[in-house]
Formats: C-alpha cells, structure tokens, sequence
C-alpha cells in the first residue's frame, strides 16, 4: 500500500499558518475553547516562590543607590552644570534598578517602603 499523498491544497496551507499563528494553547479542532492560561505541570502549581533573603535586599539597595549616584554624577557632567555655571542639581530622582536583581527584589523593597514605584519601571529613593 502506498503512503497518503501529503495535502497541499490552499485550504491546508491557511490552515498550518493559522495554527502557527495561535498560542500553543490554543485547540486548532476546536476554535471556541480557549485557555485563559497556559497548561502547567502539577509541580509548577504548588510552588510558591520565596521571599528574597535580607542579604540579598542589603546588596539591591547598595546597587540601586550606586547606579542612582552615578546617573546623578554622569547628568551633572554635562554642559551648564557645575562651578562656573549657575550650580544646578541634576534632575534625576527616579531610574530603572539594576538587571542583575530580580522584579521580585525591588517590588519587596517598594513594599517595605526603601524604594518607591514611579511607573514605567523606575523607581526612586524615599528620602528619610
């Protein structure tokens, strides 16, 4: 018996980028059921992530108020700031935190009230 012939009708090949152009967990057979979540394994489910350790918060907060300094310094270097000029202060309060520390850390650290959100992923030093 000979193998089936593979469908190359224009019917199959919308077909294949329709699948492609879904989720992966959409069901392709049937167009109405849709997943508001991806399928996850039972140990995914179970695991609550951990909260970070203090050393870790200790070392974003160093991180955080170095590349808050040197932002601060770098903007300040520029043209019309400085002694001979009329002294302005950089106007940079809010950055983007470090990569290197987890959305985690900093969200954390918002809530302990070290930190405080300013939207578009910045955030400033509270002043004490």
């Amino acid at each position: 018996m000979l193998p089936k012939k593979p469908d190359f009708s224009p019917k199959h090949r919308l077909r294949e980028q329709y699948e492609l152009a879904q989720p992966f967990w959409y069901d392709v057979d049937a167009p109405t059921t849709i997943r508001k979540e991806p399928m996850m394994d039972e140990s995914e489910t179970t695991s609550a992530p951990e909260p970070p350790s203090k050393e870790e918060l200790r070392l974003a907060m160093k991180a955080f108020r170095k590349r808050l300094k040197l932002t601060r310094l770098d903007d300040e270097s520029g043209m019309g700031y400085g002694p001979t000029s009329s002294g302005q202060r950089s106007g940079i309060f809010a950055i983007r935190p470090p990569d290197q520390f987890s959305d985690a850390i900093w969200l954390e650290l918002a809530k302990q009230g070290k930190i405080k959100r300013d939207g578009g992923g910045r955030y400033s030093l509270v002043e004490s």
